[in-house]
């Protein structure tokens, strides 16, 4: 395409009309003359002119454009001040930049005369055009000030003067007075030089009076200038701030705040941080011009005094400025939030205070003062005691810590090594200290610790290593902590540590097992110690979280662990029957806790136990006992004690179908259907004189352990219990097994979210209601952990009901992903600000199985959808779970009911929300309704459900059916609350599209009416709303027929001025737009048209309404969906945007006016249409300027800004790399490697690498080479390796150039591991691709310097970096690091060992770097490496042995040594447990290394055939080699076959002793054969990927032996003990001489096996595994390998001295032949080539002896003889 820096003559087609510039810039008058009657026309040609001058503009040169400037600003002031069209918003903001790019590129001169107008427009006469003029004059005043402000000066002040009277008229629009305000922002912003001290006062004196203006607005723009001016100060240091002005300024604040919404508290937010970053000496940062050497000197001297005694002098004034330290700075702002008075709306504001400035101070600074900022989270914040005052307030202070302990200091801010300090400082500072005798620190305070500690652990991976001496032995010790929430976080944090650093997890689940079982021994002991049953009840819960990682980490626990701490549940279970009640609940409890965390290692290991656990939970959960006498005869603590059981018992039960869904058959799901029956029957029987009071969550700070003598209420067990029968009821399947409870389980779940005499909340709360009447708002504020009842299932706009991943579906590890912020926000502001509408806060210690499980059943509790099983859970309270859990199966269970039933249960429905009861409690009357329409849109989600529906029900029974529910939903509807509206619109759109038919006519034309005949905005909203979803579920084919209707009246609402009605309007059409696709082309134009109409009217902008609607719609962006309907009109068009050129100038337009504006949400979605736009029209958007802005926003704070800069870039690199990064600004390499540190959550960065990577590396392997080193040695960008290419625009704006000095001069953090992981695998990346490419200059190092001279680069050239690279990462810390270095290191070996040395004959390149490569490799044998190190490491050294690098034996060295040492190692041992200096390796991990070792020797064996010098290398060990080949390969045969399978054979054969699944290739002990025969399943499991890598060379290494003859491979196969014969040996003894050799029958299947499964080119399933491609390096395909090695196998084996003649049965003879039959039908010539040598080997070797018995006898032997003989 042509570059689109070009002169304006070739650029047509950027351009509304290409011919709109005949001379230079010239308005075509008589056009807009023509649309006279028309003056929206009239806008919108006036608009894209302008649109098309401000392009145009930035592309000529400087003189053209002092040519016609003197035109050029007569035009545009001659907008400004027409009455007709009107300067409306995007018209003025177009002339404001317009102004700016003549007066940078062209004559300043003239700019003082064009301000002075501009002031003078500002005090017009009262006539028609007023308003809009001095709208569109004041803003140009204010951005022309911003940008050129240093060039005028002087006029500042009369600015300013002007902007202060025009706020003060009363009689101006607000938006007039808004935009005074905004223009003295941006005057203080570009010109603060020009404001002198008096005018300083006078804006400082109207922007508090602005602050208490009815218009909250005016209050928002009040404080931004007041943030603006606080830059300004501190930028020139002209008017410091005193400590009694920032005590004054904050107390104003804090009173804005009070009522605030969401605008006010960021603005404030901002504002706040600004004023304190400003009283840090450390502040250099907002300095944005230089400042003197003697001011900094001034401001670098810090008082540790508060007050007035800590000021300042400046050297500058005579005013003092306040420098305060780190503790004074934050104390103002907890001081503020644990006022007893402070509000939830001023603590959410404080949070978000804290935020900013954090993030304003930066990396550096908050590294420096971690310990002082952590000292003050969680000690003045968390353990004030004003925090602790209820539950709720104990959480909600917890969830603000880790906000902003996780989520903006840990995440953003800390670097890697900023990170390992922290985990010292808190586990010095918090864990130690409670162990220390010193004074011992809050409870919360040390779950805070904990929880920031594991998402530390979870960051650092690998890094952690460097801290695990610090934190393991703290943590262990904590487990014994008397609070049941520190015992829970600590369990947690053991197991985050042990995610990161599984080599630890043996060890430690043996310590924490080892107390356990001491402490289990005292238990009975009448002197122990009271806190003993909750010391024991914390090591339970560790151990339980320690076990949860070994199916994520199988390699380093061998599985007889499993079985002892099984082993050790049951027998407490059994003992307990004899203990007393306190100690047989202990005993219980642990017991079911171990179990259920047993759960989570899979069928494999349950189904061994799963008897003896049917049993257990029969005698758990037995048939409850009716008679009344023994019922009333229980006391309250037996009760207790029984609820408690059954709770703990059924917990178990939960984890066992969490996990094992394989194992729950028709059989096993109806025994638990009839226990979970029997618990169910038994809460029925409780008696009502227990006090089943109301249980407020709120009356006890931390949940007390469950035992059945703690403060925990009755009413709680029996929550506790109903829960996890109601969650083992949802998880069963298939639901048809309780079909006969059905009934009785759906009028339960009614009873729980229904029932309208239900509501146990807070005593606090009920009495509120009680004694205020009216004072109900809405039921989200509620916050006392129950909220009248209320489902947690609704946040927000977040729906979270009939989500769960079906047990059926093998791939279910979670939930859906979960959608982004609606509205865009950023992460933090957005957690802050649901917190507010979240009355119920989850937190892990309400039900304790999370912690201990892979799976949970909330995805609301799960925010990184990609890190599933290490993001904390946080379910909810029992009595808010229960309701969930019952709208769950009330979901589930409605469907398949008859629609009598149905009926019946809607009926129950309707009378609970109408019951007069709820009339006096508007809570739980909303709380009702609200679980009611979860309930109904759970039933429509399941119904449609595909897996679901699959199975037997009726869905909706019939229409009548329907028609009850559509009823039910209508006041939902149109209710105030905009989510509850959201959710009913949602289940409405989903029911008709169930239902169909004539109910979609009804209901649209009743909501159609309602619209009509009702003014109420929320009426409006919500049927606008409804609308939107119905069209969206019924979809565009079954509602085609309304489509004109209905976009008729969305663009109706979406004209209403009101800006609920017009927003959620426009939210709607936008739902339309993207479900009707290309049904809606015929309303492309018309609606585009509306859209710029709208963009145009002054009624969706912010402040253009009234003060009432302007209060109402602060917070709500209609341009915010503009972007999204523009988005889905792009779809529509698709390639047709290519044709029309005026639809596409119009949306082209537009979007930029998007992106230009300043909220964050509105740019977000403009770069959405963007990206939408390039994929159908690209060559009609300025990419060099298209670059550069999503550079810039790559830097951007907002974090929804990054994503999608990323996705949009990553668009364009897709289609053509090379072009995107030369116009890009200089260092976006370097911008896009930070982002993986600063945001590892943003995949899309390592697609744009990786894309660019394949498109360039051919070309220039060096800048690859280079960007990977500088990473790696933790440098700045390589911008520079681009050989000196810069990007140099012809136009450049200053906003531009300031952007490419952010981007350029950004502080970054130094890289993290995983970006050097990244880094080393694009390495990987460069190597593969150009060898896949074929180019074999690349490898020769005398081509590539005699083509290198003519500016050619060649990968060879980088060798020596390569590997220094490689030996780098193999010697670090981090065990992926060492990996992936090994990796590296393999692959350069395998590439370059053919490359000769130029400067020595007969010499290869690589022998000069023998030494760098086994100093790299000998790491690997030390006693700091892993398993997985070893392994790779001994693949590395037989590549460099096989590779030919060095010949000579005596030359090989150390590299030669450490494979023979590994051999060694393997020589003698049943269970290797040494190799190198590593030791203690688990069963699992000795299983690998061994086949790794033997595999290595395997590939030696097989080169030995083309590389003769590699015999004297394997020689001298094959009489070690061959046993072991051959015993590796009988394992793997048997560790193919299913373990029953093997288990039946080895009971029929009457031999066990192959070696067991457990990797004995040897033989073992009796107890370990028992043992691998018990959980040879599980082991097959985590061992037969290692086989599957290695079996193929291992075969192929036997076959070229016996090709050979050599002796030693016919001893191994004949095996001189008995006891290693093999399961799959025939049982029939031949007596011939050629009788085949005892193993014959072990290769000879697996080879017929692996054919069977490969030919005709289909994979193998079971092949070589993932790293097929790495073990390949010719990239031969897998099934070509496997044909090849195992026709090459049979060549070997089927001769008379290894097969005799058994092979020759009839049987066999004939499936071979099958088989070979048919792989010489499908495979090639060379195939085939060598399956007629075999054939003819077979003919020459037993001829008509064994072949020609009894022939012709059959039609079948005939066919067989013409193959062999023809």
């Amino acid at each position: 395409m042509a570059s689109p820096r070009v002169s304006s003559a070739s650029t047509g087609r950027d351009s509304p009309n290409p011919t709109t510039f005949n001379e230079p810039f010239q308005f075509d008058e008589h056009k807009l003359a023509s649309y006279a009657a028309n003056p929206e026309k009239q806008e919108l040609y006036v608009f894209n002119w302008l649109a098309n001058l401000e392009r145009e503009i930035k592309k000529i040169d400087k003189d053209t454009i002092k040519q016609c400037q003197t035109n050029l600003e007569k035009q545009l002031l001659k907008f400004i001040s027409s009455i007709t069209p009107k300067p409306q918003r995007p018209i003025r903001q177009l002339i404001a930049r317009i102004f700016v790019i003549i007066y940078i590129k062209g004559d300043s001169r003239t700019l003082f005369d064009t301000i002075t107008a501009l002031q003078s427009l500002v005090g017009v006469g009262k006539n028609v055009g007023e308003k809009e003029t001095k709208l569109a004059a004041l803003h140009c005043i204010g951005i022309i000030l911003k940008s050129l402000g240093d060039k005028i000066l002087s006029l500042v002040p009369e600015t300013v003067n002007i902007c202060l009277k025009t706020i003060k008229n009363s009689s101006n629009a607000l938006i007039v007075r808004l935009e005074a305000i905004y223009t003295i922002n941006r005057s203080l912003e570009g010109a603060s030089k020009g404001v002198t001290e008096s005018i300083v006062k006078d804006i400082m004196k109207q922007m508090r009076s602005g602050l208490n203006d009815k218009a909250l607005i005016i209050k928002v723009a009040s404080v931004q200038v007041y943030c603006m001016h606080a830059i300004a100060k501190y930028t020139h240091q002209q008017y410091p701030i005193t400590s009694n002005e920032l005590d004054n300024l904050l107390n104003q604040m804090v009173k804005l705040l009070d009522g605030s919404n969401q605008t006010i508290r960021r603005s404030v937010s901002s504002y706040i941080a600004t004023l304190l970053a400003g009283t840090q000496s450390e502040a250099d940062f907002l300095a944005i011009s230089s400042t003197t050497s003697s001011k900094k000197k001034s401001s670098t001297l810090p008082s540790q005094i508060s007050g007035d005694d800590g000021l300042q002098q400046s050297d500058s004034s005579s005013s003092t400025k306040v420098i305060l330290s780190v503790e004074e700075m934050l104390t103002n702002l907890s001081t503020i939030y644990n006022k007893q008075s402070t509000s939830r709306e001023v603590r959410a504001a404080i949070i978000e205070t804290y935020s900013a400035l954090f993030l304003q101070l930066g990396t550096k600074y908050v590294e420096l003062n971690y310990s002082f900022i952590a000292q003050h989270l969680l000690k003045d914040l968390v353990s004030h005691p004003k925090n602790s005052s209820s539950r709720y307030e104990a959480l909600n202070v917890r969830e603000h810590c880790e906000l902003l302990l996780r989520d903006v200091i840990g995440t953003r801010l800390l670097s890697e090594q900023g990170q390992v300090t922290a985990v010292r400082e808190l586990a010095n500072g918090w864990l130690k200290q409670w162990s220390a005798n010193q004074v011992e620190p809050s409870k919360l305070s040390l779950v805070c610790a904990a929880n920031e500690i594991s998402g530390l652990l979870l960051d650092l991976g690998g890094a952690a290593s460097t801290v695990f001496d610090v934190v393991a032995d703290p943590l262990v010790t904590l487990l014994s902590h008397s609070s049941y929430s520190v015992q829970i976080a600590t369990a947690w944090c053991l197991r985050c540590l042990c995610y990161s650093l599984p080599i630890k997890l043996s060890g430690l689940i043996t310590k924490v097992h080892g107390l356990l079982s001491k402490d289990l021994n005292n238990l009975s002991n009448q002197v122990t110690s009271s806190e003993l049953p909750k010391r024991t009840l914390g090591y339970a819960y560790g151990l339980a979280a320690l076990l949860s990682v070994i199916p994520s980490r199988p390699l380093d626990v061998s599985f007889e662990v499993s079985a002892r701490i099984f082993s050790l549940s049951t027998q407490l279970i059994k003992t307990s029957a004899n203990k007393d009640l306190s100690v047989a609940s202990i005993q219980i409890q642990v017991a079911w806790i171990l179990i259920g965390s047993l759960m989570s290692l899979g069928p494999n290991f349950v189904k061994l136990h799963l008897p003896q656990l049917l049993i257990l939970w029969k005698m758990a959960l037995p048939k409850p006992n009716s008679n009344k006498e023994s019922v009333s005869n229980r006391s309250e603590t037996e009760w207790s004690f029984m609820f408690h059981v059954r709770e703990c018992v059924l917990g178990a039960m939960l984890s066992f179908l969490l996990h094992n869904s394989k194992l729950v058959t028709s059989d096993v799901s109806k025994r638990l259907v009839a226990l979970l029956n029997n618990a169910l029957t038994f809460t029925l029987l409780v008696p009502s004189s227990f006090p089943n009071n109301p249980t407020p969550n709120s009356s006890s700070i931390s949940i007390a352990p469950q035992l059945p003598f703690s403060s925990l209420k009755f009413s709680d067990r029996e929550n506790m219990l109903k829960r996890r029968i109601f969650q083992c009821f949802v998880v069963i399947r298939p639901i048809s097994t309780y079909d006969n409870l059905s009934t009785q389980l759906l009028k339960l779940s009614v009873s729980q979210f229904a029932d309208p005499e239900k509501n146990v909340g807070s005593a606090i709360t009920a009495a509120i209601a009680a004694a205020v009447s009216g004072s109900f708002t809405s039921v989200w504020t509620t916050g006392d952990e129950y909220a009248y009842g209320v489902t947690s299932r609704l946040q927000g706009m977040n729906i979270d009901i009939a989500n769960l991943v079906d047990n059926d579906d093998e791939e279910g590890n979670g939930r859906k992903v979960g959608v982004r912020d609606w509205l865009n926000r950023d992460l933090v502001e957005s957690r802050v600000e649901n917190q507010l509408e979240q009355p119920i806060i989850g937190a892990p210690e309400y039900d304790s199985l999370m912690i201990y499980t892979t799976y949970w059943l909330s995805s609301s509790n799960n925010n990184n959808s990609n890190n599933n099983n290490n993001k904390m859970p946080k379910p909810v309270p029992a009595a808010t779970a229960l309701v969930d859990y019952s709208l769950e199966l009330f979901g589930l269970v409605f469907p398949a009911q008859s629609a009598q039933v149905q009926e019946v249960i809607l009926d129950q429905l309707i009378k609970s929300t109408k019951h007069p009861r709820l009339e006096k409690s508007p809570g739980r009357k909303m709380a009702v309704q609200v679980n009611m329409v979860i309930g109904l849109l759970a039933i429509f989600k399941n119904i449609m459900n595909k897996n679901y529906s699959n199975r037997n029900n009726n869905g909706i029974a019939d229409k009548r059916i329907g028609g009850i529910a559509m009823d039910m939903l209508q006041e939902a509807i149109i209710h105030p609350d905009p989510y509850l509206r959201n959710a009913a619109s949602e289940a409405l759109g989903r029911l008709l599209s169930i239902v169909g038919g004539n109910l979609v006519t009804t209901q649209m034309q009743l909501l159609v009416d309602q619209v009509v005949n009702n003014r109420e905005p929320d009426t409006r909203a919500g049927s606008a709303l409804a609308l939107g979803c119905i069209y969206s579920h019924v979809g565009g084919m079954a509602a085609g027929s309304h489509l004109k209707t209905l976009v008729g009246i969305l663009l109706s609402l979406s004209s209403d001025p009101h800006p609920v009605v017009h927003f959620w309007a426009l939210y709607a059409l936008a739902k339309v737009i993207e479900s009707a696709g290309l049904m809606f082309s015929q309303y492309v134009s018309s609606t585009l048209g509306i859209i710029a109409k709208l963009y145009m009217a002054d009624t969706h902008e912010p402040g253009g309404g009234s003060v009432g609607t302007t209060n109402v719609g602060l917070g709500f962006s209609a341009y915010q969906q503009f972007g999204k309907i523009i988005y889905g009109l792009i779809g529509t068009l698709g390639p047709e945007l290519q044709s029309s050129a005026k639809v596409r100038n119009l949306c082209l337009n537009l979007m930029i006016e998007l992106r230009n504006d300043e909220e964050q949400m509105v740019v977000v979605e403009s770069i959405r249409c963007l990206q939408h736009f390039i994929m159908f029209a690209q060559q009609f958007v300025d990419l060099p300027r298209l670059v550069a802005f999503l550079q810039f926003q790559l830097s951007s704070k907002h974090l929804p800004l990054k994503e999608v800069a990323v996705t949009c870039l990553y668009q364009l690199v897709q289609k053509n790399a090379k072009h995107v990064f030369e116009v890009a600004v200089p260092g976006l390499d370097n911008q896009l490697f930070s982002l993986l540190d600063t945001d590892p959550t943003i995949d899309g960065v390592k697609d744009i690498v990786k894309s660019w990577l394949n498109q360039t590396a051919i070309d220039n392997p060096s800048l690859w080479v280079e960007l990977c080193r500088k990473v790696m040695s933790k440098t700045g960008s390589v911008a520079s390796a681009e050989k000196g290419k810069t990007n140099t625009f012809q136009v450049r704006n200053r906003e531009l150039e300031k952007n490419t000095k952010l981007i350029q001069d950004s502080v970054q953090i130094p890289p993290r591991w995983r970006t050097q992981l990244f880094a080393l695998q694009c390495l990987r990346q460069v190597v593969e691709v150009i060898s896949s490419s074929g180019d074999k200059d690349h490898f020769d190092l005398v081509i590539a310097k005699k083509k290198g001279a003519t500016g050619k680069d060649y990968l060879v050239l980088r060798v020596q970096e390569l590997i220094k690279m490689a030996f780098i990462a193999s010697t670090a810390v981090v065990s992926e690091m060492r990996l992936e270095g090994l990796t590296v290191l393999r692959d350069v070996i395998e590439k370059f060992a053919a490359t000769p040395d130029p400067d020595f004959e007969e010499a290869a390149l690589l022998e000069q770097y023998q030494a760098q490569i086994g100093a790299a490799l000998t790491p690997a044998f030390t006693a700091e490496s892993s398993p997985e190190i070893l392994s790779a490491a001994v693949k590395v050294c037989a590549v460099f042995v096989g590779s030919g690098i060095v010949k000579e034996l005596y030359r090989m060295g150390r590299i030669l040594k450490l494979l023979t040492t590994a051999l060694e190692n393997c020589k003698d041992n049943v269970s290797v447990t040494t190799v190198g200096d590593v030791k203690d390796l688990s069963p699992h991990a000795a299983i690998m290394i061994k086949l790794s070792v033997l595999n290595a020797w395997a590939e030696l064996q097989v080169s030995s055939i083309k590389q003769s010098y590699l015999i004297q290398v394997i020689e001298p060990n094959l009489s070690l080699l061959c046993p072991l080949w051959v015993s590796a390969l009988k394992e793997y045969a048997r560790v193919q076959v299913e373990p029953d399978v093997a288990e039946a054979q080895t009971n029929i054969i009457g031999n066990g002793k192959i070696g067991g699944s457990g990797g004995n290739f040897n033989g073992g002990s009796a107890q370990t054969e028992v043992f691998d025969s018990m959980y040879s399943g599980l082991t097959r499991e985590v061992i037969l990927p290692y086989y599957n890598m290695s079996w193929l060379t291992i075969l192929g290494a036997v076959a070229s032996l016996l090709e050979s003859g050599n002796p030693l491979i016919i001893s191994a196969l004949n095996g001189s003990d008995s006891s290693s014969t093999s399961n799959f040996t025939t049982a029939t003894e031949t007596s011939t001489k050629k009788e085949a050799v005892k193993d014959f029958f072990i290769l000879f299947g697996l080879c017929v096996e692996a054919l069977s499964k490969t030919f005709g080119g289909s994979n193998r399933s079971s092949g070589l595994g993932v790293n097929s491609s790495v073990n390949n390096p010719n990239n031969t395909n897998e099934n070509d390998k496997v044909v090849k090695t195992c026709i090459n196998a049979l060549k070997a084996f089927l001769r008379p001295s290894v097969a005799g003649t058994v092979f020759l049965e009839k049987e066999m003879v004939i499936e071979l032949i099958n088989l070979f039959d048919r792989l010489i039908l499908t495979e090639g010539f060379e195939v085939q080539y060598d399956i007629i040598q075999i054939v003819a080997n077979i003919i020459n070797d037993y001829g008509s002896t064994y072949l020609c018995e009894d022939l012709l006898s059959t039609e079948e032997e005939r066919y067989f003889y013409s193959f062999f003989f023809f």
